[in-house]
């Protein structure tokens, strides 16, 4: 009896840690989570369609942080095609750059200090020629940086 417990505990324990966090497939819309992988429309194993045009917005469920950050492990987008992100709810707040400005792939995004909402807005688009196998992404959310005003006094 004793032989099965260990591998028994270690199953529920690998278990409850899947149930925190949540895989996230590109599409329009928001989602609330500080845990998971965000892919792109094709999920972990297919490549994303042409022709897409898709805005998510990514806020934190307060669970472990306040501010979304976005760590990209692979990132392969035919020509033409690219995924943007702004600092904010929607595709008007302040930009932070796109995958193309990345060229290994591999690159960290996270809302800034100036960003009260804590979300991050990511717009895909694809032309229709030429699609790729997209993005892995890993979801965490982290603490707000406390913003500093500098006076200088002569």
């Amino acid at each position: 009896m004793k032989k099965f417990r260990m591998p028994l505990l270690l199953g529920f324990w690998l278990i409850s840690i899947s149930l925190y966090s949540q895989n996230v497939i590109m599409h329009n819309g928001t989602v609330n989570t500080c845990g998971g992988y965000f892919y792109d429309s094709g999920g972990r194993t297919g490549n994303y369609a042409d022709n897409e045009n898709l805005v998510l917005t990514l806020c934190s469920d307060g669970s472990t942080g306040t501010h979304m950050l976005l760590t990209f492990i692979g990132t392969t987008l035919g020509p033409g095609d690219n995924i943007c992100f702004f600092d904010g709810t929607d595709a008007s707040a302040p930009s932070l750059g796109c995958a193309s400005d990345y060229p290994t792939g591999n690159f960290i995004i996270q809302a800034t200090a100036a960003n009260s909402s804590g979300c991050i807005t990511v717009v895909f688009t694809s032309d229709g020629v030429g699609n790729d196998s997209g993005w892995e992404c890993n979801l965490q959310c982290a603490a707000n940086c406390q913003v500093f005003n500098s006076v200088l006094t002569f």
